[in-house]
């Protein structure tokens, strides 16, 4: 973990995003993925996780999946080499969608973000059913991945017992930071956080015009409206799961925690 010179601010690790051209609905061309990355590095984003959709199990193969995005990474690096870019790291992963047989799917561990045992996990937008927390526990169980919960306040109107459920589960939940500055998700993700739901953020980046990355204006409004601590403790976890490690949820007022003794109970 890389902190500013005379300062114990990190870093921020997006661990969401769509930027990898002709990949799934992020953006169409080369040139446009490496904007958005230059623009992640002007925010002082210091690791992309990658995480293209993979939804169709039946008809795209894992592998095949991983080769392409790994191709399609690889010509995002020679570019910015070639071009003399500076970009965050990046780190593989996906944004899986959920099925009632997610656990039993042949080298599902494979798309767990790279180097942990954290799978970025989306949700379907209907109706919350018995077999979605079945599968859940099942991919838990049976593999030992940790689910990470792709943008929660964005499923509509889930009863909230469900959602309690789900945490109860040692499921983790991701906010996107544009859903701070928007009404319509505003004020539903503050109330998360302020019931002790979320654990981490991500830009959930498309493009640079409709779905840009705003990780750092989020991080703002985080210290704005809750805490600079609670913000401080979200960056933290994004390093913790980049070094697939145990990342605390707090029950109480974690963002009333002064900044060194936060750090003391995570690394401590």
């Amino acid at each position: 973990m890389r902190k500013k010179a005379g300062d114990t601010v990190l870093k921020y690790v997006d661990v969401h995003s769509h930027i990898l051209h002709h990949m799934d609905d992020g953006p169409e061309h080369l040139e446009t993925a490496l904007r958005i990355l230059e623009e992640e590095y002007r925010q002082n984003v210091e690791t992309v996780i990658v995480t293209p959709h993979f939804k169709d199990y039946e008809r795209t193969s894992i592998d095949r999946f991983l080769d392409r995005r790994a191709r399609r990474v690889a010509e995002i690096k020679e570019a910015a080499k070639n071009q003399g870019i500076q970009i965050p790291e990046i780190r593989m992963g996906a944004e899986v969608f959920l099925s009632c047989d997610l656990s039993e799917v042949e080298g599902i561990e494979k798309l767990a973000i790279e180097g942990t045992r954290y799978i970025l996990v989306e949700m379907p937008y209907t109706a919350w059913n018995d077999w979605m927390f079945d599968s859940l526990y099942a991919l838990m169980a049976q593999t030992n991945l940790i689910p990470v919960i792709a943008h929660i306040e964005r499923y509509g109107n889930v009863d909230r017992k469900k959602i309690e459920k789900l945490s109860n589960m040692d499921v983790y939940f991701q906010i996107n930071a544009d859903s701070l500055l928007e009404r319509g998700y505003k004020q539903v993700a503050l109330k998360m956080i302020r019931q002790n739901l979320i654990q981490f953020m991500g830009s959930d980046v498309h493009n640079l015009a409709s779905r840009p990355s705003r990780l750092e204006e989020g991080y703002r409004i985080l210290t704005k409206k809750i805490s600079g601590e609670f913000a401080h403790y979200i960056n933290v976890n994004g390093h913790l799961l980049l070094d697939d490690h145990y990342v605390e949820k707090y029950s109480g007022s974690y963002h009333k925690m002064a900044p060194k003794r936060l750090f003391s109970r995570l690394f401590g």
